[in-house]
């Protein structure tokens, strides 16, 4: 019973800094549309800076 509930938070633990990378990631995006004019969302390849 108490290795599940430890599973289960790390299952949350992993769910959440997936969040944050995915968050990061978005931020990069807009900054770099807001410096470049390049919008790279969707898988576009980023050119070489």
């Amino acid at each position: 019973p108490g290795k599940s509930a430890t599973f289960i938070q790390y299952l949350h633990i992993a769910r959440h800094l997936e969040r944050i990378a995915d968050h990061t990631t978005n931020i990069a995006e807009d900054v770099l549309y807001l410096i470049n004019g390049d919008i790279i969302r969707h898988g576009k390849k980023l050119k070489h800076i």
